[in-house]
């Protein structure tokens, strides 16, 4: 029983560790790629093949994404996978 609970435990630190999320704000929004400012640095993320969701928690389009719209990026490997669009008051 604790061997499977150790397995389980591991399984779980892997697959989350592999994600992580950070707030940003858009400085720069194009039709496929977007500037976005983190912890003080500019990062520049190609829209192909990320998943974009509005404060109402569904999917958006990238015209969604304007100057100073506050994000969370979620990333998977180094590599940006979702963009989060907080709402209005930043929750």
């Amino acid at each position: 029983m604790l061997r499977t609970f150790v397995v389980a435990i591991l399984a779980l630190v892997i697959f989350v560790g592999g994600l992580l999320a950070a707030d940003g704000v858009v400085t720069k929004a194009d039709k496929d790629k977007v500037t976005i400012k983190v912890d003080g640095k500019d990062k520049e993320v190609s829209l192909t093949g990320v998943k974009i969701t509005g404060a109402d928690g569904k999917e958006a389009k990238a015209d969604a994404l304007k100057k100073d719209t506050k994000v969370e990026l979620v990333e998977k490997d180094g590599k940006v996978t979702e963009i989060k669009i907080k709402a209005a008051g930043g929750k």
